[in-house]
């Protein structure tokens, strides 16, 4: 059962990225350094 949950998990997915609901790691990782550098 957990491997029909998995594809449709990638599935949705696949369609977030296709639909611009992302966000670039490198960018977090950037938002991440400034709020730890402002505490």
């Amino acid at each position: 059962m957990n491997e029909g949950a998995d594809v449709m998990n990638a599935l949705r997915g696949k369609q977030q990225i296709a639909d611009g609901e992302y966000e670039d790691m490198d960018d977090v990782i950037a938002d991440m350094d400034r709020i730890i550098a402002t505490r």
